[in-house]
């Protein structure tokens, strides 16, 4: 029995052809002719006969992209040249770190004063125990009224703005944990401004990036036109000024659009209007806004 290792990479899962490595393991009758070929694609070893005629046993194990794929090249009494089975036998996972984040919001689209929960999910996905996992979440501007719930074993800790940083002492192979923050939209945010919220996740030996960064957006609604009143100092003497008044509870980007009843039109909260002739008069007000 002869075993012949050969140069091994660490590559990341889902690659393709390149992250082929392979340890080869033969068994050849004493004196036999062996050819070796390496595919150019794969990457993989084939070993197959000069002569036919000899019996000949060869396993070739490839690692590919994370997993190891076991490939009979060869298996037989009497197999002619170079004649191969490249039917998989069987997967066998390769031992590794492979931490993973996902962040999720409560609602995309809020209003000024709106309170919403960010929830950071993350895992190890991989077959050994991480080791000393750190987790960096970048909130942005125009949120207040922070809190944070981890759960798991948080070793440090480290307040922003912008950056919140927490650290584990490691993760078990498939263990997972989360960490939940609550905050509330600033009143002052304007109309349409897009905030982004930025998770991420490292830890040592890590064998896929891909997967350690998660983002969510959050755009800024008008508030919607609540409570809306309307008065006047009438009566009033003709000739003398009326002073009109309107307000509302909550609206962003509200106007105000009067209709004085005799022809005439103001704008504004707080109007003023003069009556040239004697009467009763019906005005309406009319609000606009953009929610």
């Amino acid at each position: 029995m002869s075993i012949v290792r050969l140069p091994f990479r660490k590559l990341p899962i889902n690659s393709r052809a390149t992250c082929f490595s392979t340890y080869q393991v033969s068994r050849t009758k004493k004196g036999a002719n062996m050819r070796h070929h390496v595919h150019p694609e794969t990457g993989v070893t084939r070993r197959g006969l000069a002569q036919a005629g000899h019996p000949v046993a060869i396993l070739a194990i490839a690692a590919l992209c994370g997993a190891l794929l076991l490939t009979a090249l060869g298996f037989g009494s009497s197999l002619a040249a170079d004649r191969a089975s490249t039917q998989p036998q069987g997967v066998l996972a390769i031992p590794g770190v492979d931490v993973a984040i996902t962040k999720t919001v409560t609602s995309a689209q809020v209003e000024p004063g709106a309170r919403i929960t960010f929830t950071l999910d993350f895992a190890n996905l991989g077959d050994s125990p991480a080791g000393t996992v750190v987790v960096t979440d970048i909130l942005p501007a125009g949120l207040t009224n922070l809190s944070i719930q981890a759960s798991g074993n948080v070793s440090t800790y480290a307040a922003g703005p912008p950056n919140w940083v927490w650290q584990f002492p490691g993760l078990a192979s498939e263990e997972s944990d989360v960490i939940v923050i609550g905050a509330t939209i600033s009143p002052g945010v304007v109309r349409g401004t897009v905030l982004t919220n930025t998770a991420q996740i490292s830890a040592v030996g890590d064998v896929d990036s891909g997967n350690n960064q998660s983002a969510v957006t959050i755009t800024v609604l008008d508030l919607p036109i609540v409570g809306l009143t309307a008065t006047s100092d009438s009566p009033t003497l003709l000739g003398g000024t009326t002073n009109f008044t309107a307000s509302v509870t909550s609206g962003t980007s509200v106007a105000y659009a009067w209709d004085f009843g005799d022809g005439n039109t103001g704008s504004g909260e707080t109007p003023s209007h003069v009556f040239t002739r004697p009467g009763t008069y019906e005005v309406t007000l009319t609000i606009t806004g953009d929610a």
